[in-house]
């Protein structure tokens, strides 16, 4: 069973995603949401990053989400990062974190459908 996080301090976006994740992703899942930054890398144990899929807002409001990614990076370099921006000027600057794909705000529907698909191939 995959185990998913979602870190988005848009009550809106997380449920747009949670959504999203239950139609289009076809395979067994536990799924813990969280509303910003601080609380996503507090929940953290040391041993590392516990979740295989991180879906992950660049814009939070306390912490930048890829600082947040180069955390989980340094103790998971397997799991799946997927950013979840309106950001687009920030994609290129997210690449040194090595994000498995990055879906824009403002194209969210194809953007999703296509990370899903490459989820279940992956």
């Amino acid at each position: 069973m995959l185990k998913i996080a979602i870190c988005e301090d848009s009550e809106i976006f997380v449920e747009i995603i949670k959504k999203n994740i239950e139609t289009i992703l076809k395979v067994p899942y536990e799924l813990r949401p969280f509303l910003s930054g601080k609380e996503f890398i507090t929940s953290l144990p040391e041993i590392g990053c516990p979740y295989d899929i991180v879906f992950l807002d660049i814009d939070l409001k306390e912490k930048n989400g890829i600082k947040i990614a180069e955390k989980i990076r340094e103790n998971n370099s397997n799991a799946i990062i997927i950013f979840v921006s309106a950001m687009n000027d920030m994609i290129f600057d997210s690449l040194i974190v090595q994000p498995f794909y990055f879906i824009r705000k403002d194209n969210f529907d194809r953007d999703m459908k296509i990370a899903c698909t490459l989820i279940q191939k992956y």
